[in-house]
């Protein structure tokens, strides 16, 4: 349990990094892609199980496409897209939560053993 929560901390304070980039910097793309590139290879160096990279691979490629059927549509739009409605750090932001998500819920199994 103990090396799933210490893994689970870890993985919320990259993601947390990655939210404040792109919120602080959003007119940068090209900084915040660069960034959040490098904040994902780290987590994906960290959480090197098979199961991770697939987990970041699927969210990559589900998260932008529904995210372009939305913006298509109306419901909301990037105010510095760069890559077909979205910009390009958004992919790999839907996969370091894909990540996350795969953290917490290895933590919360732990819990119950």
């Amino acid at each position: 349990m103990r090396k799933e929560l210490n893994r689970l901390i870890y993985c919320t304070f990259l993601v947390t990094v990655s939210v404040l980039v792109f919120s602080f910097f959003w007119e940068n793309n090209l900084l915040i892609t660069s960034v959040i590139i490098l904040i994902s290879i780290v987590l994906l160096f960290i959480f090197r199980e098979k199961d991770n990279l697939y987990v970041f691979i699927t969210m990559a490629i589900i998260g932008p496409l529904v995210e372009i059927c939305d913006i298509y549509f109306g419901a909301w739009q990037y105010s510095n897209p760069n890559l077909y409605l979205i910009p390009t750090w958004l992919p790999f932001v839907w996969g370091e939560f894909g990540i996350f998500g795969n953290a917490l819920i290895k933590f919360l199994d732990s819990m119950k053993k």
